[in-house]
């Protein structure tokens, strides 16, 4: 009888026991992320007492400043882990990218037309996109979880077609619209080095899929104007800085390939 009696107790505990019962769940291993970002505004440049000279106005001094507005873009990402904790991350982030000038005129008596030219300035705006492309490794925790965190780190460079260095007003002379330009730029487009720093949550939300929630800084080099130029110059001295440009992004994961976890 003691047989089947020890036999029953431990059927019991077999039943009773987590650890017994336990099972390590499936790691993602090869991973494609589509993702919705906003990333928000920043300073760019400012120049204080810009003397602007042009036919029909004469001299005066300008206070400008522009800045990067916030905006929504779209990302594409592939992760490979070839270890549980380690892996590597190649993405293009379509960025949204904005500017809005501001203008206010410096000189004690303003001219009525430089006035104009600096209120067609204020307020401004321009919008276009940029291409940061980037790879770096990745850090997670908890691959075999229904919840993991993670950190990333990256490298690349970024493309943009929306010249920060451009600037120019509008003045009407005898009934025709004249544009007055401040700076002129030798090209719209340039390739500068970015990088991202991110960390964020992955949840599993089925087989092969994910939701993913991050925060990251983009770290990236763009071109601003590094101070005023002399009177009638258009030709402003261009220096490259790096400004931060942090980013909110909501992703969903397709997982392309599983590391199957050990039953116990």
């Amino acid at each position: 009888m003691r047989t089947p009696m020890v036999l029953a107790i431990l059927g019991s505990l077999t039943l009773t026991s987590p650890a017994a019962a336990q099972k390590t769940e499936d790691e993602a291993r090869l991973i494609f992320t589509m993702g919705l970002t906003y990333t928000n505004g920043s300073d760019l440049w400012t120049v204080q007492d810009q003397p602007i000279l042009a036919p029909d106005i004469g001299f005066d001094l300008l206070d400008l400043s522009r800045s990067i507005s916030g905006s929504v873009g779209v990302l594409f990402s592939g992760m490979y882990f070839p270890k549980q904790k380690v892996g590597f991350a190649g993405e293009v982030f379509f960025m949204g990218v904005g500017i809005e000038d501001r203008c206010a005129t410096a000189s004690p008596n303003p001219d009525p037309r430089s006035q104009e030219v600096c209120s067609s300035i204020n307020g401004s705006s321009k919008s276009s996109s940029a291409v940061l492309l980037t790879v770096g490794p990745v850090l997670r925790m908890g691959a075999d979880q229904p919840i993991s965190p993670y950190i990333r780190a990256q490298g690349g460079l970024l493309f943009s077609n929306l010249s920060p260095v451009s600037m120019s007003g509008n003045v009407i002379i005898d009934g025709e619209q004249l544009v007055v330009v401040v700076y002129d730029d030798p090209s719209s487009t340039r390739i500068t080095p970015g990088f991202v720093f991110g960390g964020g949550l992955t949840a599993v939300l089925g087989k092969g899929w994910q939701l993913r929630t991050e925060v990251r800084d983009n770290l990236v080099q763009i071109a601003t104007v590094s101070g005023p130029t002399a009177p009638g110059i258009d030709a402003p001295t261009i220096v490259n800085e790096w400004k931060n440009l942090w980013s909110i992004v909501i992703g969903a994961d397709v997982v392309l390939e599983k590391k199957r976890g050990r039953r116990y």
